[in-house]
């Protein structure tokens, strides 16, 4: 059975179906491997396909609401696409009464490591033990951070430089997507043993985007309007910026008035757009908000599940996306002319 051939078992509402998979294909059901990192309320498994392994992570659809995560997931992608950043490749899966999530491994077996951020962020803090707050979701440790990749062989300083830059765009990306689970544990480093090279790696964990919780309230344009850009706006960043850090911002701060403690999304814009190399940044989000078509990644989300997606959510989407892009050209101005 190869990854590609997983579509054949699709049902009528979209989803993949893995208890008719292993119907057909009972061997393997013995290739199924708990992952470590599931629980009771997220369980997650690691299936082993002929030509790649997948992970599928089931999720608690009670609730309608929590179905939004699962259609986020394949919307990020598709959105990630059109502006050239690499994003997990993923589907919607059922198994009996459950729905989640299937995933393909991003990793080149044999040659591939997983870093975890957060390794890099204690190694940080170990060196640093009486310089700094152990912070681990702060943008300024976070690009600290990655210069503790230099004790991998090979790694070049200039691959550090473009690490950092990736960290940089996929916080752009974040922001614009309103992704609010993005922290420390929700992203990580590849490390190639084959070509001594490092990379970020693909986007993943992006059900929260959208503002998840909120997204019914923004379906309807006319009875939302007073309250779209409220609703926008108050989808915040788990990444903020340190005490310091937003002490040296202040004064910009105060020329676009923001309010630090509900848009702390537009700080940290603010913050990068005023690193040294800024100028890649700013044309980064230039970019994104020129290439994303909301509507077009709709579309090709509905292409692969062979199946409408409900309208209440394409609707709310559509809404929160112009209202986010609306409060960044307002706080922006002249940085993304």
């Amino acid at each position: 059975m190869n990854f590609n051939e997983l579509a054949e078992y699709r049902d009528d509402d979209g989803y993949i179906d893995i208890y008719n998979l292993f119907e057909k294909n009972p061997y393997l059901k013995q290739k199924l491997m708990i992952e470590a990192r599931g629980n009771k309320a997220n369980e997650k498994y690691w299936l082993q396909l002929d030509d790649c392994s997948v992970l599928i992570k089931f999720v608690n659809c009670k609730y309608e609401d929590n179905n939004i995560l699962l259609y986020n997931e394949l919307l990020v992608e598709q959105i990630a696409g059109q502006v050239g950043l690499g994003c997990a490749y993923s589907d919607l899966v059922k198994y009996n009464e459950k729905l989640g999530i299937l995933s393909k491994n991003v990793l080149e077996s044999g040659f591939d490591v997983l870093i975890l951020q957060k390794t890099l962020l204690d190694i940080l803090f170990k060196c640093n033990l009486s310089e700094m707050n152990r912070e681990y979701d702060c943008v300024g440790n976070i690009l600290d951070s990655f210069k503790y990749c230099k004790d991998y062989d090979g790694v070049s300083t200039f691959n550090i430089e473009k690490l950092q830059m990736e960290f940089c765009k996929m916080l752009v990306f974040d922001i614009i997507i309103m992704n609010s689970n993005r922290d420390s544990t929700n992203f990580a480093i590849i490390y190639n043993k084959k070509e001594n090279s490092m990379r970020l790696s693909p986007l993943y964990a992006n059900g929260n985007a959208f503002g998840s919780t909120i997204l019914k309230e923004c379906t309807d344009m006319r009875k939302a309007k007073n309250n779209i850009e409220k609703y926008s706006d108050s989808i915040l960043s788990k990444i903020e910026l340190s005490t310091k850090d937003m002490k040296n911002l202040e004064q910009k701060i105060e020329e676009c008035k923001i309010n630090t403690e509900t848009t702390n999304w537009g700080v940290i814009l603010i913050y990068l757009l005023s690193l040294q190399n800024c100028s890649e940044i700013k044309d980064f989000l230039g970019k994104c908000i020129q290439k994303i078509d909301i509507k077009e990644a709709l579309k090709n989300v509905e292409k692969r599940i062979k199946n409408k997606l409900p309208i209440n959510y394409k609707k709310g989407v559509q809404n929160l996306y112009n209202a986010r892009i609306n409060s960044i050209k307002a706080i922006l101005k002249e940085d993304i002319q």
